[in-house]
């Protein structure tokens, strides 16, 4: 099973910013994965993974300034 991934785009510090997100699993007090990309990539790399943590945990994966 996979979790499903929310785009969302907010404004920090003047900035238009990217996160996919997971919806919080049913289980209160998970601790919350942020998956961070390397150079040269976005968010989609690490998608797959980001779909099987949601199941178990909320997941954010943030697109870097510049490259999402």
């Amino acid at each position: 099973m996979r979790a499903t991934l929310t785009s969302e785009f907010r404004l920090v510090d003047g900035l238009r910013t990217h996160t996919r997100r997971s919806a919080d699993p049913t289980a209160p007090g998970t601790p919350p994965v942020v998956l961070v990309h390397g150079l040269a990539v976005s968010h989609r790399y690490l998608t797959p993974l980001a779909e099987t943590l949601g199941t178990t945990h909320p997941v954010y994966v943030p697109d870097l300034p510049g490259l999402g």
